[in-house]
């Protein structure tokens, strides 16, 4: 059985590009803001969340701490996609237990490469 993704970002073409680019080895499942990723995740389990930080509404530090306190969402390895670069949002995201942190533009070989390693 292949391992499912959630991948959450409000940006609709961020989103088709992740798609295409794991439909081949993941069944993917999308979302474009947090809340409408809580409410998927309260219905159907995943193995992996892709998150964007940056989301009107909810942003994905957000979303995280409330995915943490999901019956599912305790131990799923989460990996957030963003454009910020800067050296206080690596650090966060590694302070609050993510699995990993991707940069935008995204690169096939980058992201492949991150969700591997944290399936391991």
């Amino acid at each position: 059985m292949r391992k499912r993704i959630l991948v959450v970002d409000d940006d609709s073409m961020c989103v088709k590009l992740v798609q295409r680019l794991l439909k081949e080895d993941y069944e993917v499942i999308t979302a474009l803001s947090g809340m409408q990723a809580t409410h998927i995740l309260e219905d159907e389990e995943v193995d992996l969340l892709l998150l964007d930080i940056e989301m009107p509404g909810e942003n994905g530090f957000a979303t995280y701490e409330n995915i943490r306190k999901m019956k599912h969402g305790e131990n799923l390895p989460v990996i957030f996609i963003t454009g910020r670069t800067d050296r206080n949002s690596m650090r966060q995201c590694a302070s609050i237990g993510a699995s990993g942190y991707i940069e935008k533009p995204i690169d096939k070989d980058t992201l492949l490469r991150r969700i591997h390693n944290a399936f391991c």
